[in-house]
């Protein structure tokens, strides 16, 4: 059932265990394609299973020891998730033609790492695998990674009166108007994200508290969380008229 899929997903670092995780991998409401994103993969799909089987990595001996048992959708995504935590290519002999293409074609690919820097066309699905992370580690990490795009705030303001002029960047502001890019989606991702997830939400409130950002960051921030970190109407008030947080795209 996806929606039990999706709540296990959303609760996995309440009560994490490597039997829940084998299960999900396996289930076959699982779908890892997104047709609109690079790869056509699902990166929060991809940042959750590798943070879970780096974690649980007795797992994947085990998965591997039995790999000929397995059914042709789930050998492709055991092949996925090995490319992603680094194993190295599964032998030929093992594989049939259609799956030697597949794995050829997946390890050639240049895969996303979230904390790197942010890539000038990746950049969302660095954060959707950060988000991923997230939701299987509960981790502060990747929740801090999310708000290092806080730091772009007048990049973001470039962007916005670029595209209010109705023109593109040239050469010399695209780098600009990447970083600009980022903090947008970058904010709408925490906003989104911290409505849904209470930890997130008070991860932001404890970096803000404890002095854990630039101080560019922490004013920007601050207007978000008015001191007392309750922010669900202040969030949205903070960017009335400059960012729109519907997901219908900038005012």
């Amino acid at each position: 059932d996806p929606k039990l899929l999706d709540e296990a997903f959303r609760t996995f670092y309440f009560k994490p265990s490597a039997e829940l995780l084998y299960s999900m991998f396996f289930s076959k409401a699982l779908d890892m394609e997104e047709p609109r994103s690079p790869y056509r993969l699902n990166f929060t799909m991809l940042g959750f299973f590798k943070a879970g089987f780096l974690r649980y990595d007795f797992l994947v001996e085990e998965i591997m020891a039995n790999f000929a048992k397995y059914n042709f959708a789930d050998r492709t995504k055991i092949i996925l998730i090995s490319k992603l935590i680094g194993k190295p290519p599964i032998l030929d002999s093992l594989l049939d033609p259609s799956e030697i293409k597949y794995q050829k074609s997946l390890f050639e690919a240049e895969m996303p790492n979230p904390y790197e820097d942010w890539h000038r066309t990746l950049a969302p699905v660095q954060m959707d695998m950060l988000w991923g992370e997230f939701y299987m580690t509960g981790s502060y990490r990747p929740v801090r990674r999310m708000m290092n795009t806080l730091a772009n705030a007048k990049e973001g303001e470039f962007v916005e009166s670029i595209m209010r002029a109705g023109r593109r960047p040239n050469k010399d502001e695209l780098n600009r108007f990447t970083m600009g890019v980022v903090h947008i989606v970058g904010l709408k991702s925490l906003i989104r994200n911290t409505e849904t997830s209470d930890l997130a939400d008070q991860y932001c409130v404890w970096a803000l508290e404890n002095d854990d950002l630039p101080k560019s960051s922490q004013e920007l921030l601050r207007k978000i969380y008015p001191g007392t970190g309750k922010k669900r109407s202040q969030f949205e008030k903070a960017f009335e008229g400059i960012i729109d947080t519907s997901g219908k795209g900038a005012k």
